[in-house]
């Protein structure tokens, strides 16, 4: 048997194990973030999922999506419920 059909045998294995100990050492990083990192990215997140669904539902009545983030759209949206 030669030198490369041994290293072939035994790549596979090996390649196995290198992405379990890569994964293994990101997943540390992850449980190594503050609580407040958690905190911060929760918050992106919520905040883009909030303007998705804002846009989709603006969309779903009849309105361009982007008008949704228009501030004269919100202006006479507070006029509307202010009762002015």
């Amino acid at each position: 048997m030669s030198n490369q059909d041994n290293h072939t045998r035994t790549s596979k294995p090996d390649r196995k194990a290198q992405l379990k100990r890569g994964a293994q050492k990101v997943w540390a990083r992850l449980q190594h973030l503050l609580w407040w990192h958690w905190l911060i990215i929760i918050l992106i997140l919520a905040f883009i999922c909030s303007i998705i669904g804002l846009m989709i539902g603006y969309a779903v009545g009849g309105g361009n999506p982007f008008q949704a983030l228009n501030p004269s759209t919100w202006l006479e949206i507070y006029r509307l419920m202010r009762g002015n």
